[in-house]
């Protein structure tokens, strides 16, 4: 399932396995729509010029969504900024809107400890 979830497919499901012969299993999978990222905003009090912080991003507007990416763009704003010691070390989360094919909106959080910009 992590394949599908890193490759857009947030409502995948997977059926166990059934037994065809003794050689042969079937596993029926619905992939379910195709999620996209929607827009990309950086928000609050920046302590550098937004597009600076913008150009540590390698998520796009559009892409297939994939919580890997997410994750690699959390850790990259927050070693850009503690790279500059302009951080606080406190719960924070990061959260993607994304859209399915048909353009209804959904989102994927990522909490996590670490540093808060």
């Amino acid at each position: 399932m992590v394949f599908y979830y890193d490759n857009g497919f947030l409502n995948v499901h997977i059926d166990q396995p059934q037994i065809a012969s003794a050689d042969r299993a079937m596993i029926a999978i619905d992939e379910g729509p195709l999620y996209r990222v929607g827009s990309i905003a950086i928000e609050g009090q920046l302590k550098f010029p937004r597009r600076e912080v913008e150009s540590q991003l390698t998520m796009r507007s559009g892409q297939p969504f994939r919580g890997s990416t997410l994750q690699l763009n959390a850790l990259a704003l927050e070693d850009f900024y503690s790279d500059w010691r302009r951080v606080r070390v406190e719960d924070h989360v990061l959260c993607a809107i994304v859209r399915d094919a048909r353009g209804t909106p959904g989102s994927f959080t990522e909490k996590r400890t670490g540093v808060s910009l």
